[in-house]
């Protein structure tokens, strides 16, 4: 029979004269005009059956579309009317409100076979299935709601623990429980008197009433303990008597060769700045060169003679275990009496030497003197050391010869080469005020802080009621604490967290990697002054101060060493409750302004810079 529910009794010429139910495909059979379903009359025709009306054996039908017409305007109820569906309509409409019937049957998405309709779908998923992802309102952390109560509690960092001291401190987050178990009155510590020998494990409330009780029996291990500290002394200068001169030449032998070792390090990086002074220098006398020349030109009198370059035939020698002293000299630049004016030129079978730096200076100015006639003598510079072979004073002397490379590693580039024809030397007045400029900073320091991310700044939180309704969070833009200071932002919970939870916006500061945290002090301390704002007035309805301080943990205060923030934060989980953000509008306080509340951050004191 028909599955439809209709409102009115079927008329015969809408059923099948075989089956008796709706036709919603009726044939009409060409010998005497009866109806059949689609299906009866198909399967008729398969099996050479006769018409089962007139027991024609030549069955032969067509659709007869008005029938089908006159079915499909029939009226029904629908198949949820059980459910309490008050729905009638045609046939032809029934797809379409069983599509969007509120007591049509579903699944859940989540796969908890329970059984469910259309209207009760919503609310199972957002409060019942026990397979609904859900957030942990102590640490964030996203999981199945069933296993989030039965597995992922038990290793919460955020979930609120007792002490298993039994000090009667409840709600303890479990990341914190190891910080608060070093100060508890009733941890289990080693007595003061363990080195002794005693064993005993007291509370530190007990501590000193232990001590009290045991005065005899820890003076009788502090005496014990000293006799065989005692005999182990007596032990100790026995055995070094014995051996007192057994080590000692081995010891001597490795300590020469230890600083040997780095006489010879200390002599080629001796080498190296050498060779860097020596371009120094050339730089140095082909700027003096050029210069002379131009101020020749412009006086209108004959160039300066200029030194010509000896070749360079001193040498560096090494030190070595046969050789009994050391030279390091410098190529001497004679003048030469008619010369054009030309660069220095270094030889090309051997490298040019250099000077430390006072014998470079010295080196310059006497080279400035042969320029303007003060001087014509030659500049010879060199350094000469006596080293003993194997002596403690030859060794003494040769770290000090190459401890005193200057420590400075920055060195000007070489001088232009090709000055302008009338050089001029620009001055530059200082502001007013009578202080000088301040110099530019490097490429390599960090840019200065946008003053729009120092306090006092803004931070807008949108979407605040869809946020609330799905459990989630948000984290405004980086702020810093000072120029050059820490880099913060600030997370909100509209839902609550921990002790807020469902009751309370809860608010946390987290600690972000910063471009200035190389040059700042960590952990970071200090007070962060958070407000909530009435949007109308521009004044303050909430005001907390979140202090970080010597009780905060590590991960909440210290250096963040990867890009981003913080794993956790610091802050007030009971902020500004929901019972007085909804009370708003009555005591005309508009907290809420296009789904969005106004923070401030006026001021942050730092402590730790």
């Amino acid at each position: 029979m028909s599955t439809y529910d209709f409102v009115n009794p079927l008329p015969d010429e809408c059923c099948c004269l075989v089956t008796k139910d709706v036709l919603l495909e009726p044939h009409l059979t060409l010998c005497c005009g009866a109806h059949l379903s689609k299906q009866v009359a198909e399967q008729f025709k398969a099996e050479n059956r006769p018409c089962p009306n007139c027991g024609d054996t030549e069955l032969s039908t067509v659709l007869d579309k008005s029938v089908q017409k006159k079915v499909l305007e029939l009226r029904i109820r629908c198949s949820n009317r059980s459910s309490g569906c008050p729905w009638q309509g045609s046939v032809a409409e029934l797809d379409a409100h069983l599509a969007v019937c509120d007591h049509e049957a579903t699944a859940c998405p989540y796969t908890c076979n329970a059984p469910l309709t259309r209207s009760t779908l919503k609310h199972h998923v957002g409060h019942e299935c026990p397979q609904r992802p859900t957030t942990c309102k102590y640490c964030n952390h996203r999981a199945p709601f069933s296993s989030l109560a039965q597995e992922h509690h038990s290793v919460c960092p955020g979930y609120p623990v007792t002490c298993p001291n039994g000090c009667g401190r409840d709600r303890i987050e479990r990341r914190l429980l190891p910080s608060h178990i070093a100060e508890c009155p009733m941890a289990a510590v080693q007595c003061s008197f363990s080195p002794a020998g005693c064993v005993a494990k007291v509370s530190k409330g007990r501590m000193q009433q232990h001590v009290d009780d045991n005065v005899s029996s820890h003076l009788s291990l502090v005496a014990s303990k000293q006799a065989e500290m005692m005999e182990e002394i007596e032990s100790l200068k026995k055995m070094s008597h014995g051996n007192e001169f057994t080590d000692g030449p081995n010891n001597i032998e490795r300590e020469l060769s230890e600083v040997t070792s780095r006489l010879d390090k200390l002599e080629e990086q001796w080498s190296e700045h050498l060779a860097e002074q020596s371009q120094l220098v050339s730089s140095l006398q082909t700027a003096l060169n050029d210069q002379s020349e131009i101020c020749a030109q412009k006086h209108g009198s004959a160039p300066v003679e200029q030194p010509k370059e000896k070749k360079s035939t001193d040498t560096i020698e090494q030190p070595a275990a046969a050789k009994s002293e050391r030279k390091i000299s410098v190529p001497v630049q004679q003048p030469a009496k008619t010369s054009p004016p030309q660069p220095a030129k270094t030889s090309s079978h051997q490298p040019a030497k250099t000077l430390p730096p006072q014998q470079v200076h010295e080196t310059s100015h006497a080279i400035a003197e042969q320029h303007s006639g003060s001087s014509q003598q030659p500049v010879k510079a060199s350094i000469e050391t006596e080293k003993p072979v194997a002596s403690e004073q030859g060794i003494r002397a040769r770290m000090k010869m190459y401890e005193s490379k200057p420590q400075s590693s920055e060195r000007q580039g070489p001088l232009q080469k090709n000055p302008p024809t009338q050089p001029s030397i620009e001055k530059q007045d200082p502001p007013k005020g009578g202080s000088a400029a301040a110099p530019k900073p490097l490429a390599s320091q960090p840019s200065k802080v946008k003053p729009t991310q120092l306090p006092p700044v803004d931070l807008i939180m949108t979407d605040f009621a869809e946020r609330k309704e799905n459990e989630d969070f948000w984290f405004s833009d980086p702020f810093y604490t000072h120029q050059g200071g820490y880099k913060l932002c600030l997370k909100v919970i509209p839902g609550g967290l921990g002790v807020g939870a469902g009751k309370d916006v809860s608010i946390s500061v987290y600690i972000m990697k910063g471009e200035f945290d190389d040059s700042l002090k960590w952990p970071f301390k200090g007070d962060i002054t958070l407000q909530l704002l009435d949007w109308a007035k521009e004044e303050v309805r909430c005001e907390k101060v979140i202090s970080f301080n010597d009780k905060v943990d590590l991960d909440v205060s210290g250096r963040v060493e990867k890009e981003g923030r913080a794993e956790f934060g610091w802050g007030h989980p009971e902020f500004l409750s929901h019972a007085e953000l909804a009370s708003g509008r009555a005591k005309k306080i508009e907290y809420l302004r296009n789904n969005s509340l106004k923070f401030r951050v006026p001021k942050i004191v730092t402590f730790s810079k």
